[in-house]
């Protein structure tokens, strides 16, 4: 088309301008040079630039007085068309020009949250892109692009936004993440994205809906000071927490960057919902803020996945992941208040055939025990990390925790592992499948337990405090110590931490008759630890557990046992079993005094025994939990650098004859304090008086009630480690039992199982393992359970 001359005269001030039309734009019709020189010679858009070459009046009278970008006012009524064919015509900043009229009050809402620098979002995306019905990725992204360019204080998002995308969001500086995700380069920069305040969801705030999960959704960039504030991110509903493709992130804080806030967003549908230092590489990732994030459908909700990830603060999460905070390879997160609940997890029961016999295999000085099965009806969940708790429940072994480690969903054919902690702490150094028939019980099964078992903490050098759990239908790791990075025995702090449900899942023992599925959720959580101690130690105050069963401590890294410990104190309702593992593989006794933790004797640290009997007002559970016999614990054991106190009173009882142990089970009375053998005892009382002797000592093994307890008939296997009684409510890890099997010999307790009918024991024997004494493959039963009698001398 030949251009064709058309004299405009738009008289401003005393000067007139004179332009001409030419051939239509490709995009937007015709355009006059006018407009084109605008876009070509103006700087700094919105404000605070300098123009090339000389303006003319109409292009600053646009400056000032075009409404919405950037400052609050309205146009006045002698606006020319040129000036309104400009806004209508403007190709690519944005789209959304076409429709001036709906977008007159934008700068209006931005100021109305504090944003008066801000790039408005609803100049650049359509009606049709703001409401969810056209993709968005490219009209967000250029809205974050020009905030960069024009160095605008933020990106606002109105509310009610619905914006779909296909493709990852950058916020950061053109051509830094996107030209280089690994190693970004450009640093000097802040961007926030801001959406209305409060924790958006569905219809409310502003809300990206990206149409994939098997990425990176949104990308915060390596600048200073970023800030993700008011928006809800969420996936597709295509899986379920773990069962989500493993490199889907909702919000990733890229390594680099630093002093980013994240504040009322809510993510869902992702396997991790939020990721600090997300591309792994060793480089800071620092400074980092959490207040009120949500994390829902994940498999982690919070990831600190960078060596330098350092001073991470979450504020007030509310968890619906798997694990919610993990620092497997960051460090140095700290959580304050807070739902880090999960309220159900998934479980299963599998009938299985075909069950190979055990192959042991070398683990330093342990073994690994390894077996194959056929997995009948096999769910979706089976060969996922959504099932990541397998139990088989076996006579004479009890439950046995088992790791699916391949899955054939061809064939259904599952490889398995025996929990490594289970195996390396019953049975250390010896070969199970020569010194039991676990193997041949294993053989016999023929049901799998599945379930999910959902982690509060994983990590090193993690600090909570006053958050809220509440998992009554998911088996619970409190925490798990352990990490990638780093050297081991790091602390993690935990206190005031508020259990609003009973976290030994008690509802569901077989007395209670649950389903198979609820059945496979208290199997998990007797089985697998609440508390795992691997690299890393923990300490835990002020807590309220409220137990009415024991859960698990696993001392699990035999490599770390001298540096990883466990510290708890002034918490209550406390009931614990432990597992520990050695690099010794068992019975450590007082004489190495470089350790204090032993496979028999126990592990950790403990202001207060949490190691109980289920006694009826009772001054062998008051005795050592809160009266003068509190003493401060190594494992089962008091510590060897205290000295409890004895009565005058409670000796001259210990020294005769022992009152009987009166009432039945679950309300037995012992009315005298129990002792352990070989602790320093010493006599104290609101008044002593003059005393023959003021300290003593029994030579008996472990805690005893030094006499012969009531009739209980209890069973046990040549081999094992299990004993079945009809009664678990005089015992706790600690005491010493006597068994008549070929011989008497004296077992220590180290867990309780009441909902399960049996007790675990070891011995200070053979090598120090616990086995119960025997022919392979013989049973043995009884209705006495010996106790070794007090032999006190004094001093």
């Amino acid at each position: 088309m030949k251009p064709i001359l058309i004299l405009l005269s738009i008289v401003l001030g005393t000067q007139t301008v004179a332009w001409a039309q030419t051939e239509p734009d490709p995009q937007n019709g015709s355009r006059s040079r006018l407009l084109r020189a605008y876009d070509q010679r103006r700087q700094g858009f919105p404000a605070d630039h300098s123009r090339a070459g000389a303006d003319s009046p109409l292009l600053r009278a646009y400056d000032q007085r075009r409404p919405g970008f950037p400052a609050e006012h309205g146009r006045a009524e002698s606006d020319s068309p040129l000036l309104r064919a400009h806004d209508q015509r403007r190709p690519g900043f944005p789209a959304i020009a076409q429709d001036a009229a709906a977008n007159r009050g934008a700068s209006t809402r931005a100021q109305a949250f504090g944003l008066a620098n801000a790039v408005d979002l609803s100049n650049f995306c359509t009606s049709a892109q703001l409401s969810g019905q056209s993709d968005a990725t490219a009209c967000l992204q250029a809205a974050i692009d020009a905030a960069y360019e024009r160095k605008s204080q933020a990106v606002f998002c109105p509310a009610g936004a619905n914006l779909v995308t296909s493709g990852p969001i950058f916020q950061d500086a053109p051509g830094n993440l996107r030209a280089n995700l690994a190693k970004p380069t450009i640093h000097a920069f802040s961007l926030a994205f801001i959406g209305p305040t409060g924790r958006n969801h569905e219809g409310a705030g502003c809300v990206v809906r990206p149409n994939f999960n098997d990425g990176v959704a949104w990308w915060i960039g390596p600048g200073r000071g970023m800030t993700l504030k008011g928006v809800a991110i969420l996936g597709p509903n295509k899986g379920y927490r773990c069962a989500q493709p493993a490199a889907g992130i909702g919000v990733a804080i890229s390594v680099g960057a630093s002093l980013t806030h994240i504040e009322d967003t809510w993510v869902e549908n992702f396997y991790t919902d939020y990721s600090e230092g997300a591309q792994g590489s060793p480089d800071l990732a620092d400074s980092n803020t959490f207040v009120r994030p949500v994390a829902a459908n994940a498999c982690v909700g919070i990831h600190s996945a960078e060596t330098q990830a350092y001073i991470t603060s979450v504020y007030d999460m509310l968890n619906g992941a798997t694990t919610a905070i993990m620092a497997d390879i960051g460090t140095n997160i700290h959580v304050f208040g807070g739902n880090l609940s999960v309220t159900s997890a998934k479980s299963n029961a599998f009938r299985i055939s075909n069950v190979s016999a055990l192959t042991p295999a070398p683990a330093g000085n342990l073994h690994n025990y390894t077996f194959t099965a056929t997995i009948g009806s096999p769910d979706p969940y089976v060969g996922t990390p959504v099932y990541n708790a397998y139990t088989i429940y076996t006579p004479d072994y009890g439950v046995i925790p088992v790791v699916l480690t391949a899955w054939n969903s061809i064939t259904n054919l599952a490889n398995f592992q025996i929990y490594p902690t289970w195996g390396h702490a019953f049975f250390g150094r010896l070969v199970a499948t020569t010194i039991s028939n676990i193997s041949d019980e294993l053989q016999a099964a023929t049901t799998l337990y599945a379930a999910e078992m959902v982690t509060v903490i994983k990590g090193e050098q993690v600090s909570v405090n006053g958050a809220h759990i509440e998992n009554p239908l998911a088996p619970t790791t409190l925490i798990n110590s352990f990490s990638g990075f780093g050297a081991n025995g790091r602390f993690s702090k935990l206190e005031n931490i508020y259990f609003n449900y009973d976290a030994s899942m008690a509802a569901f023992a077989p007395e209670n008759r649950p389903t198979p599925a609820q059945l496979a959720l208290y199997y998990a959580q007797m089985a697998y630890p609440f508390i795992n101690i691997s690299n890393g130690s923990v300490d835990i105050s002020d807590t309220q557990f409220g137990l009415s069963q024991p859960v698990l401590i696993d001392f699990a890294n035999e490599a770390a046992t001298n540096t990883a410990d466990l510290y708890v104190s002034r918490s209550l309702g406390a009931q614990f079993n432990e597992r520990v593992v050695t690099s010794s593989g068992g019975w450590i006794s007082y004489g190495q005094p470089t350790q204090t933790s032993s496979t028999y004797l126990g592990a950790g640290h403990f202001d207060r025994t949490p190691f109980l009997a289920r006694l009826f007002n009772s001054q062998a559970n008051g005795y050592r939990s809160t009266g003068f016999g509190q003493a401060p614990m190594w494992g089962f054991r008091p510590a060897s650098y205290t000295r409890p106190c004895i009565t005058p009173g409670q000796l001259s009882t210990l020294t005769g004859a022992l009152p009987p142990i009166t009432g039945g089970p679950g309300r037995w009375a012992v009315n005298y304090p129990l002792l352990w053998g070989g602790q320093a005892y010493q006599l104290c009382d609101w008044y002593v008086g003059s005393q023959p002797h003021y300290n003593l000592v029994s030579d008996h093994h472990f805690y005893s009630y030094g006499q012969t307890l009531p009739t209980n008939d209890w069973s046990a296997q040549a081999g094992s480690f299990v004993v079945r009684v009809a009664d678990t409510s005089l015992f706790f890890p600690g005491l010493g039992v006597q068994l008549a099997t070929d011989v008497k010999e004296t077992y220590i307790i180290t867990g309780v199982y009441p909902g399960l009918g049996y007790i675990t024991v070891g011995g200070y024997w053979n090598n120090g393992h616990s086995n119960i004494h025997g022919a392979l493959g013989t049973s043995y039963t009884g209705a006495t359970i010996g106790q070794e009698p007090y032999i006190i001398t004094q001093w």
